[in-house]
This record gives structure tokens, C-alpha cells and sequence, in this order.
């Protein structure tokens, strides 16, 4: 589900029962990320992303991914 009341087509998610959870803020989106990346050994402590990996992560937050998906579409090789 997407809520786009706000124009940036963020994921809403769904509860256990279906009941809509709050779109997650960039802030708590990206550290879910970051947690992801790390606890799956996609990313170092010391990595720091440039600026091309930035926007795509901005892409993905706004196109709706999770904070998993885009980590793995983000930094799994092709």
C-alpha cells in the first residue's frame, strides 16, 4: 500500500492483522538499512556510500521499498 497524500509514494506496510502501520520517516528508514546492510555482511562498519548510492537509496525510499529490499537491490552484485 502506498500513501500518497503526501506526494512521495511511501510504503505504509500493513500490521499483522492488515491494519496500516505509518510510513517510516528517511531517518528510521535509512538506519533500518544501515542495520540490515550490516547484520547481512552487505556493507563494513567503515563504509561510507557516495553520492550515486545516496540518490539510489533516495530513489528506493521514495519508490516504496523496504529498508531490506532496497539494501539487497542496493548493494548485492548483479
Amino acid at each position: 500500500m502506498f500513501d500518497d497524500q503526501d506526494g512521495s509514494g511511501v510504503a505504509s506496510g500493513a500490521g499483522p492483522e492488515g491494519v496500516a502501520t505509518a510510513p517510516l520517516d528517511i531517518y528510521t528508514w535509512t538506519a533500518a538499512l544501515h542495520e540490515y546492510a550490516l547484520r547481512s555482511g552487505l556493507v563494513s562498519n567503515d563504509y561510507v556510500p557516495d553520492y550515486h548510492t545516496l540518490e539510489r537509496l533516495r530513489i528506493y525510499f521514495r519508490s516504496g521499498l523496504t529498508p531490506s529490499d532496497a539494501a539487497r537491490a542496493c548493494f548485492l552484485p548483479c
